[in-house]
């Protein structure tokens, strides 16, 4: 008998928090806001 595997672990319980956007727009978060004053990525400093 052979073992099921899959490639990908699956997806975090919280999943079930968000619905089909045409049913619940509101289901999602908000996205966070902008980041204000300099910040470092990747070496380098952005404004």
């Amino acid at each position: 008998m052979a073992a099921t595997s899959s490639a990908y672990p699956p997806p975090p319980p919280f999943y079930r928090l968000y619905k089909d956007y045409l049913q619940n727009p509101s289901s999602a978060p908000e996205p966070p806001p902008p980041i204000e004053g300099t910040y470092m990525l990747y070496g380098s400093n952005y404004t």
